[in-house]
């Protein structure tokens, strides 16, 4: 019993350091900023671009500095799915189809590690929790950063629509088959507040 006491007692203890390390800051989108789903069919590629005037300019962003790296909790952009332009009316709803966007409207990205380069202030890994139509999946993405007033994040994830159950759609009779894999290309421009 009294080794379940100190047990007990620890984790409280514990809970008070993390919270006194917990730092806070938003992060602001600038409009010119680029998000982009790339795939390919057997017949040609195609691009879906995210309107980032729609997207919520701030995010809160709650984190831990340990060495050589950021943990976050809760820093989350939800991505409504009707705000994807794939070209025409016809590539937007075959889109919209494809991730299920009556039961699952957004696409949910939360950071949840950034790990500094050992060498290299420009380069830094990430660690992302990527929502789709319901489905989870951890990735770990290299990404470039550039400081000018502001930091300037590229990245590019590579997925398999079949890791988030979904089925890659076919057109004319199954003549057109869309790839399993897709690209998330981002251009980012934040400013930290």
């Amino acid at each position: 019993m009294k080794r379940f006491g100190i047990v007990i007692l620890s984790l409280i203890l514990l809970s008070f350091y993390k919270a006194d390390n917990l730092k806070s800051t938003n992060i602001f989108i600038s409009n010119n900023s680029v998000l982009s789903i790339y795939g390919t069919t057997n017949v040609n590629s195609f691009s879906c671009d995210l309107n980032m005037s729609e997207i919520a300019s701030e995010i809160e962003a709650d984190y831990q500095i340990e060495p050589n790296k950021y943990r976050f909790n809760q820093t989350i952009l939800n991505l409504d799915n009707s705000c994807f332009d794939c070209g025409n009316k016809m590539m937007n709803k075959d889109f919209q189809k494809l991730l299920n966007s009556e039961y699952y409207p957004r696409i949910i990205l939360e950071l949840k590690e950034i790990t500094l380069h050992p060498k290299r202030d420009d380069i830094v890994l990430a660690y992302i929790q990527l929502k789709i139509a319901g489905c989870s999946q951890l990735f770990s993405i290299p990404l470039t950063v550039k400081k000018d007033n502001g930091y300037q994040i590229n990245g590019c994830m590579n997925l398999k629509l079949s890791d988030f159950n979904l089925e890659a759609p076919s057109k004319a009779l199954g003549l057109i088959v869309v790839s399993d894999e897709i690209d998330i290309i981002f251009d980012l421009h934040l400013k930290l507040k």
